[in-house]
């Protein structure tokens, strides 16, 4: 490719976004349920803070023939860890929490077994898992 062609190409996201089209979107997560083996998802996209496609696909229940819609919850068990340790590093880049700080300085009604544990758990990733 000449190096004028690759000067006028529009940048990757920019065509991302013109080219957004529910329906093709829908049939990439149907091959990818399908590759992956999954029974049903629910799926939403937010852009600029608005939800600009959400659908139900596959179903919740395959035994009672039971659909998936976008209003469907799905039990998520451990995976709330995950998403506490990435608010918690969110909050930390803010310099809003500190690791290592002892985390009754953020919840004052913070209770452990012993009074120790009380006063010097943090928020550090191996005391964290």
């Amino acid at each position: 490719m000449k190096n004028t062609e690759l000067e006028n190409r529009p940048s990757a996201p920019a065509c991302a976004e013109e080219r957004f089209e529910g329906e093709d979107f829908r049939k990439f997560v149907q091959s990818e349920m399908k590759t992956w083996n999954v029974p049903g998802a629910a799926v939403a996209v937010v852009k600029d803070e608005t939800v600009i496609f959400s659908g139900g696909f596959g179903y919740r229940d395959v035994e009672k023939d039971l659909e998936v819609t976008p209003e469907t919850i799905f039990p998520i068990a451990s995976c709330t860890k995950t998403f506490n340790s990435l608010a918690v590093g969110l909050l930390v880049d803010e310099n809003r929490l500190e690791w290592d700080r002892p985390a009754r300085e953020y919840y004052p009604d913070l209770r452990f077994y012993d009074d120790f544990t009380t006063g010097h758990i943090t928020l550090l990733w191996e005391r964290l898992l």
